[in-house]
């Protein structure tokens, strides 16, 4: 048979109780396509490779915000892909 068309009836009910007693108004389809949808969407974020700057032993992953100071001074650093940033320029 072909797997397009075949849903565990288990599945299926266990489903259609959680989407009732949950209060959800989204209809069986509406769950099934937005679950395979978030499922595809999260698969791909993990396969592809993470940007980031490599300190020392530390990994600071693109869009990291650095706060350092120095004597009574702060300072702001960001890490953009693979590059740390500070006023402007790459460090």
């Amino acid at each position: 048979m072909d797997d397009s068309k075949v849903m565990s009836y288990a599945i299926y009910s266990e489903l259609a109780l959680f989407l009732r007693t949950s209060g959800s108004a989204l209809s069986i389809s509406e769950a099934i396509v937005r679950a395979i949808k978030q499922w595809i969407k999260t698969t791909q974020e993990a396969e592809s490779p993470q940007t980031g700057y490599q300190w020392k032993c530390v990994f600071l992953p693109s869009g990291t915000r650095l706060r350092m100071s120095y004597g009574e001074q702060l300072f702001y650093a960001d890490i953009v892909d693979d590059s740390l940033i500070f006023r402007g320029r790459i460090m």
